[in-house]
């Protein structure tokens, strides 16, 4: 057996070494070699694994090896298994161990248990003198660095600043200097004194090693031969700032942070070829991938807030809410709500709960928008089956058939959302599900907010549960003693709920779908000149208000040669002012301080931008806008024209809130009818269908060597023949001529 294992191991590795990772994995996975948990092994199956981008498995090799092994702390297989474990925690944290890599700045917070894991790893591995380890080390902690107060902040970077230097001291490889660089440089600034020794130390090699260029290009940037640090881009010049294609932070002078493709904040420039292009610039500024381990990890700390510790998601035998249901909900919803419950009265039953008492105008405005959501959804809906004659004698047929039981979650939070309650809960009802059970968080005094009562008995819901977070999506996936369980779950949530939903559709005893990863909101507005710098600015803020999570971005379409100084100026009057009249001003501000506008020159490079980045709703104000929408191939919901505000699509003009963010618009489509429905097909053959179609079958069946496929069709051959009756001939060609 073990002969076996390693012969997969090696072809696997081969197939690593050539380029072909993915056919690597699975060579791993068929022979079911992953879980084969020896130390040298878990190296070759967890490179293959990191290689083919299948990280939690990885993860979990390396942590089955470590457990399982039983060698001490000090072996070198146990180290050699620690490294590798704390590169797969930091990659899952976005940045790669690659030298020559550009890292990714835009991590979850939730990642930070990730860095502390694998910080103690490499601590370990440092220690004992593994070779990567001091490297991994410095990363860690120049990422820790960000977070913390003042004192930490400090210490951290002067253990970091310790580390390279020990690694640089002598050292004539460019390229592990370029690769700390890189690290200091996205991590703690252009300006620290960290970033700055390792600049310094690169120039030295480079002209030490002939390459004048790129030296005098190191030179340049960071003002090596002046004394003191570089220009920081705040201080940069209005017409220096201002020229090409800028890229900047949104607009209160003081607050401005400028990036460029190269990742080079001094130079602030973005040419126009970079943007569709330069890969660089990609990641430096669209939402980073959301690797499944470092989502996982995310929705560990989640569920470990409420008490429902890793295992409650990854193994839901010990999910407290699994195990105590009702009561363990109740408990989580005094924690997290402040709202005291009995366990009893987790759950509405809506058609027994009297209308609750709304005001007059906002009632009609519900109705209203429920009105037009219902007519819009109601027209998605396929009249006739598809069914589909293949071949004479061989029928095909596609049947749609509702799901039977769904859950729907309303945010609760920062917000009154009844809007998201009929976005959900009507295509639900039109599609025929007999279980809609609609999660939202209680107030304080254990009730729900009237307005999302009202929009959920209107729109058709059948039950309510008064939970939020993670507990109200393990409450909807394993059901309680009130709460059905549901086979899917749709709806919008943060990152936690996001996460908890992604977990809990990869756990077999959950068995439940969901919609799409619907985490925090994001828009990005195509504009030129000739928009209203009014209007662009109120469809930003209509998303920046939802949370300091949100991200908002601009791509202003000049032609070139055109100054856009003073458009840009009419951009920052506008922010101050409407952001100053907002009540979530704060929230609002925080939201800015990640959002940027890019200046572009031509309808091209807009479009790849934004098709790049892929946003949950996409405005297009510019003086043609359908011709953009004709580009358009990545984004939720589009909003074409001046008098097409966002806001219409997120209450009543009828199409669907409830879109795919963090870039998944690439692979997901927002909320509809559609939804709630399964497809079933169904295949019905006469016996002259059966001899048409029945040799391929066969002839298929033996390629693939699979006996009882072939013989599921020769034993019914067999008996009725194999050869077609004349009758069957000519109604075939009766068939072929009618058609």
């Amino acid at each position: 057996m073990v002969s076996f294992i390693w012969t997969a191991s090696n072809l696997a590795a081969l197939l690593c070494t050539a380029g072909r990772a993915r056919e690597a994995a699975d060579c791993l996975g068929r022979f079911d070699a992953v879980g084969y948990a020896t130390p040298r092994f878990a190296l070759v199956a967890a490179r293959v694994l990191q290689a083919a981008g299948r990280l939690s498995l990885a993860e979990f090799t390396l942590r089955r090896a470590r457990r399982e092994t039983g060698l001490s702390p000090s072996h070198p297989d146990s180290l050699a298994l620690a490294e590798r474990l704390g590169e797969i925690l930091l990659i899952q944290h976005g940045q790669s161990l690659s030298r020559c890599s550009q890292p990714r700045t835009n991590a979850f917070k939730g990642e930070e248990v990730l860095l502390q894991e694998a910080e103690l790893l490499f601590r370990e591995g440092r220690t004992a003198g593994q070779p990567k380890s001091a490297e991994g080390l410095a990363q860690v902690l120049l990422q820790r660095a960000q977070a913390g107060d003042a004192s930490s902040r400090q210490l951290r970077l002067r253990q970091a600043e310790d580390i390279l230097r020990s690694l640089l001291d002598g050292q004539k490889a460019p390229e592990l200097l370029r690769w700390a660089l890189n690290i200091c440089r996205a991590t703690v600034g252009q300006s620290h004194s960290t970033t700055n020794c390792v600049a310094q130390h690169l120039h030295r090699v480079l002209l030490a090693g002939g390459l004048q260029q790129e030296a005098s290009g190191l030179e340049e940037e960071f003002n090596l031969a002046a004394d003191g640090p570089p220009p920081t881009p705040e201080a940069m010049p209005e017409e220096e700032c201002c020229s090409e294609a800028l890229l900047a932070s949104w607009p209160k002078r003081g607050r401005r942070r400028w990036r460029s493709a190269s990742c080079n904040p001094r130079q602030g420039r973005l040419t126009p070829g970079m943007v569709t292009c330069c890969q660089a610039a990609r990641r430096f500024f669209l939402p980073g991938p959301k690797d499944s381990g470092a989502l996982e990890a995310l929705a560990d700390q989640a569920c470990g807030e409420c008490k429902l510790q890793p295992s409650s998601v990854t193994r839901s035998s010990s999910c407290p809410v699994r195990a105590r249901k009702n009561k363990a909900v109740a408990e989580y919803a005094k924690q997290f709500d402040r709202a005291t419950l009995a366990p009893e009265d987790l759950v509405i039953d809506v058609a027994s709960t009297p209308w609750p008492k709304v005001d007059p105008k906002v009632a009609a405005a519900l109705d209203t928008a429920y009105d037009n959501v219902r007519r819009f959804h109601e027209a998605q809906k396929k009249k006739q089956p598809l069914r589909v004659e293949t071949m004479p004698g061989v029928e095909c047929r596609r049947m749609a058939v509702p799901i039977e039981a769904v859950g729907l979650y309303v945010p609760g939070g920062t917000a009154v959302l009844p809007s998201t309650a009929y976005m959900l809960a009507t295509p639900a009802k039109l599609a025929g599900c007999k279980e809609i059970v609609l999660a939202t968080p209680p107030r304080e005094d254990g009730s729900v907010v009237p307005e999302v009562v009202y929009a959920a008995k209107r729109a058709g819901a059948t039950k309510i549960l008064k939970a939020g977070g993670a507990q109200a999506i393990a409450a909807l996936a394993f059901g309680t003693e009130t709460c059905p369980k549901v086979h899917k779950i749709t709806g919008p949530g943060n990152q936690y709920v996001t996460a908890a939903k992604m977990m809990l559709q990869a756990n077999e005893e959950a068995s439940v779908s969901i919609d799409m990863p619907a985490g925090p909101s994001e828009q990005l507005c195509i504009f030129d000149m000739t928009s209203d710098a009014a209007f662009v600015v109120a469809d930003l803020l209509s998303q920046a208000e939802h949370g300091p999570d949100s991200q908002v971005v601009g791509v202003l379409v000049a032609s070139p040669g055109v100054d856009f100084r003073s458009y840009v100026g009419k951009l920052r009057v506008e922010f101050e002012e409407q952001t100053s009249k907002l009540n979530r001003a704060e929230i609002t501000k925080q939201a800015l301080s990640k959002s940027f506008v890019i200046v572009v020159e031509t309808l091209e490079a807009a479009l790849s931008f934004s098709n790049s980045y892929g946003p949950e709703h996409l405005c297009i104000q510019t003086a043609n806008p359908e011709a953009y929408l004709e580009g358009v191939v990545n984004a939720g919901s589009v909003f074409v024209g001046p008098y097409a505000p966002e806001s219409c699509g997120d209450y009543a003009s009828g199409t669907n809130h409830c879109l795919p963010t963090s870039g998944y618009a690439r692979q997901y489509g927002g909320v509809s009818t559609d939804t709630y429905l399964k497809y079933i097909t169904v295949q019905k053959l006469t016996p002259a269908g059966l001899k048409r179609v029945g040799p391929c079958v066969e002839t298929i069946a033996d390629v693939e060597e699979l006996e009882a496929h072939r013989n599921a069709v020769t034993i019914r051959l067999k008996k009725i023949g194999r050869e077609l009756s004349l009758f069957d001939k000519l109604g075939a060609m009766c068939t072929f001529c009618s058609s």
